[in-house]
């Protein structure tokens, strides 16, 4: 099983990006969520899930460790494949998802692409007790994006290089109030680097 991808991102496509690594270009499936915030030629690090299948083998990554959980757990649900998995994770970010499985907000999980009525009440059946289990049952409060109080902090790290929604991530539950410096070390820390 292939863990961890590190390299250059060469090439992408609407829900793809291939990556070099030791002279060698995998094709690793993303959402069209983070396919927005790769860049070319650029280092990229992403926690992959290898799905082998009879006729086709496939890589899908993900920016952190639990986007990746999440989607494990989503291709567990019954008639959920890794392709609308991935439609899923392109239309919501982890804790969206688990907000909305944690609340059985059906409604919301219904506007992801693929997921039906049925498809998301079985969803939220399926997932919510492996959700507590994994991650607690601490329901979110998502407004969708980091406090705005974060920009200048993001500008920067973006600015070393690091990818804009790693930034995010790394930024995603930082005391807005703290300054710019102190939100820059932190986020290196969560960055691991």
């Amino acid at each position: 099983m292939i863990d961890i991808v590190k390299g250059i991102a060469i090439l992408k496509e609407e829900n793809s990006v291939t990556i070099m690594v030791g002279g060698i270009g995998l094709l690793i499936n993303v959402s069209s969520r983070e396919n927005k915030e790769i860049r070319l030629n650029e280092e990229i690090t992403l926690f992959t899930k290898m799905v082998v299948r009879e006729d086709d083998i496939s890589i899908y990554g993900f920016i952190s460790k639990r986007e990746r959980s999440i989607f494990s757990l989503l291709t567990m649900v019954s008639g959920i494949g890794p392709k609308v998995a991935m439609g899923i994770m392109g239309m919501y970010g982890e804790e969206e998802l688990r907000k909305y499985i944690l609340s059985s907000d059906v409604k919301s999980l219904t506007k992801a692409p693929g997921v039906g009525k049925k498809t998301a009440e079985r969803i939220i059946l399926e997932l919510k007790d492996r959700i507590v289990k994994i991650f607690g049952d601490f329901i979110p409060d998502v407004k969708g994006s980091v406090p705005l109080e974060n920009d200048d902090a993001i500008e920067a790290l973006v600015g070393l290089g690091f990818s804009a929604i790693e930034v995010k991530n790394a930024l995603m539950n930082v005391d807005p109030s703290l300054s710019v410096d102190d939100k820059i070390k932190i986020a290196l820390k969560n960055i691991g680097r």
